[in-house]
């Protein structure tokens, strides 16, 4: 796997990109997401195994490649600038490099990076950067504490209770036992959030069938 990551040093390979409510930490706010393949880690449980290998997606970009690109799907679905590196793992081999530099060259993006890393480990490897990402979201999927996730206007739940959000400027942490909440109130919104959530995907669902109907 090392021959592999240094074949794409100085390149990024990205699987796919879409528009997406649901993987920025804001509550109103969507982004591009930015899939790239590559992760040393093998959790039991990935969401995306495949996406392990580098190069699986056979779209190999170079930096100005790759910005172009972005700034094209920027325009195009009016993310305002939210972007969000997942995959794979774009802390992972030489993703980490590539995606250094392209924070260093457009500072004007909010970036989320979702890693796989711990806290200390996150804080290890990004500590020296000159721009950081707005956010990060840290931990390894664990299937034995998984559970329902999605975003609402309200909060954040995440797949398993060990992940988790910081902020990249100063790696403050931002959720508790997996959970942002963005309108805090005294009451735990835990149950309110988790509720919103399903009832999405049960519409969503009936949509589905309707379509197939």
């Amino acid at each position: 796997m090392e021959k592999q990551a240094e074949q794409y040093k100085k390149f990024i390979d990205v699987v796919s990109i879409n528009q997406s409510f649901q993987d920025f930490p804001h509550p109103n706010k969507i982004a591009l997401v930015i899939y790239v393949s590559g992760c040393e880690k093998e959790c039991i449980g990935c969401h995306n195994p495949d996406l392990q290998q580098f190069g699986f997606g056979n779209n190999v970009l170079d930096m100005e490649s790759f910005e172009k690109l972005i700034e094209e799907e920027n325009l195009k679905y009016k993310t305002c600038n939210n972007i969000v590196f997942s995959g794979g793992d774009p802390l992972c081999g030489t993703n980490i490099d590539f995606i250094k530099e392209f924070l260093e060259r457009n500072p004007r993006y909010n970036v989320c990076i979702y890693t796989g890393d711990r806290t200390f480990q996150v804080k290890d490897k990004l500590k020296d950067w000159k721009v950081r990402p707005k956010f990060i979201k840290y931990g390894a999927f664990d299937f034995k504490t998984q559970r329902s996730s999605g975003k609402t206007d309200e909060g954040f739940v995440l797949a398993s209770t060990n992940q988790g959000f910081m902020r990249g400027s100063d790696f403050k942490i931002l959720s508790k036992d997996g959970v942002l909440v963005f309108r805090r109130k005294k009451e735990c919104l835990l149950k309110k959030i988790l509720n919103k959530i399903t009832k999405q995907k049960m519409f969503m669902s009936l949509l589905a069938v309707e379509k197939v109907a």
